[in-house]
């Protein structure tokens, strides 16, 4: 009886009224962040100024350019470098053939078949990147020769290539990994021998890379 009569008069907590809710949230409430602590707020990494980037790229270019003649002709330069000149011939006039009436001729399934379709047995890849070995050659052939010249756009892709991953790895993880990932690549050996060769790698790596830069950015 004692136990009991001591148990029944321990202290009871009284029950919340709803007006008793009512301050007890309004109180909760006024608390920064209902006493909660605060998220932790995410910090983006300082990614690399433009000015850095563009100083790996242009590294990366000059590094493969001043180097570009050393490797030898591979077998199937000559093919692409001969298909450039035609695909250039025919670009260089076009102004000239919409200007005297004769584009609809120039424009022809037997004229674009004899300059863009130049040997498709050692030549069968799409025409753009020799459009741009073209380009470079038809812009430095009297200065370097035939070859070299038209492996400059290899290395220029190349200093795009090592310019867009420096860039993409300091957006996603700092300037020091920017820094890490353009010098990587730009020191693989394979990569930096294809910068040396008017082939299809290069193109491929680049515009790739560029690509996918501009989806994830977008």
């Amino acid at each position: 009886m004692t136990l009991l009569a001591a148990a029944s008069v321990e202290p009871v907590e009284p029950i919340a009224t709803p007006r008793r809710w009512g301050r007890q949230a309004a109180a909760w409430s006024a608390r920064p962040n209902h006493g909660l602590p605060g998220p932790r707020r995410r910090v983006s990494p300082p990614t690399l100024r433009p000015a850095w980037v563009a100083a790996l790229g242009l590294g990366a270019f000059m590094a493969a350019a001043l180097t570009i003649a050393d490797p030898g002709v591979t077998w199937d330069e000559p093919a692409y470098l001969a298909s450039a000149k035609l695909e250039m011939a025919w670009l260089s006039e076009l102004p000239q053939r919409a200007a005297d009436g004769t584009l609809a001729s120039w424009v022809s399934a037997d004229t674009l078949e004899a300059y863009w379709n130049f040997a498709p047995y050692s030549n069968p890849h799409p025409p753009f990147y020799k459009v741009l070995g073209g380009a470079t050659w038809a812009v430095f052939h009297g200065w370097l020769g035939d070859h070299a010249s038209f492996r400059l756009s290899a290395a220029a892709l190349f200093g795009l290539l090592v310019a867009a991953v420096a860039w993409w790895g300091s957006c996603v993880a700092g300037a020091q990994a920017g820094w890490g990932a353009g010098l990587a690549l730009a020191l693989m050996p394979r990569v930096f021998g294809d910068a040396h060769f008017a082939a299809t790698d290069m193109p491929l790596a680049a515009f790739w890379t560029c690509g996918a830069l501009f989806f994830w950015r977008a």
